[in-house]
């Protein structure tokens, strides 16, 4: 995926796979065939579009593996940069961690950008990133579906 918009607001080209395995929340058991719906937040306000443009779709592998690859989302004052995703009409929201980019260090990011990018109550989720900006980013987690 390539996203010129992102790369000419904000001047970042680094890229970032997201992998995500798709367990279920009662065995553990990865669950294969199952489709999940992503896209990225950053400084633009970022409303439900699961239904509009720039949502990605995959479908779980027999390990309950699938992968996204796209751009590492921008950082902003205020903002915490996030993935929201969708597994069977369940939404959720992903965080990145703060020090897995100069980027974000130089743009302050605080605790209160991140409890302000999850609702109250909703459970955060960060995904472990490995990698360099040089290279590439990749982000890791696994979500247990109920």
């Amino acid at each position: 995926m390539t996203d010129l918009l992102h790369e000419t607001r904000t001047g970042l080209s680094t890229t970032l796979s997201v992998r995500l395995q798709v367990v279920s929340a009662n065995s553990g058991r990865p669950l294969h065939g199952c489709p999940v719906r992503l896209w990225r937040c950053d400084q633009r306000p970022c409303s439900d579009t699961r239904r509009g443009e720039h949502v990605e779709v995959r479908i779980t592998d027999n390990c309950g593996w699938t992968e996204f690859d796209g751009l590492l989302p921008a950082a902003g004052p205020g903002r915490w940069p996030h993935l929201h995703f969708d597994i069977h009409g369940r939404a959720g929201r992903l965080a990145l961690p703060g020090d897995c980019s100069p980027a974000y260090a130089a743009s302050s990011l605080t605790g209160s950008d991140l409890a302000a990018a999850f609702g109250v109550g909703e459970p955060l989720l960060i995904a472990s990133v490995t990698g360099d900006g040089r290279r590439g980013l990749v982000a890791t987690r696994t979500l247990n579906v109920g």
